[in-house]
């Protein structure tokens, strides 16, 4: 959630902050395949909204923080 704005960002992107942020710990805790899944909760959550084709193509897809609703 730390990476994720109120800006649309490519899931790509997201996913590649996430790994550099953990570069020199030198411990690999998670993959594509786990961040898929979390993203997939927040978003069924409504903790994230997403938009794309198809959430399974992180290249295309795109996430942001919930837009306030008023």
């Amino acid at each position: 959630m730390s990476y994720v704005t109120d800006k649309w960002q490519k899931v790509a992107m997201v996913f590649c902050w996430v790994t550099i942020s953990h570069w020199d710990d030198d411990i690999w805790q998670t993959n594509d395949t786990f961040l898929a899944a979390r993203m997939r909760a927040l978003v069924e959550s409504g903790r994230m909204e997403i938009r794309g084709e198809t959430a399974r193509d992180i290249v295309f897809v795109e996430v942001r923080l919930p837009s306030a609703r008023g």
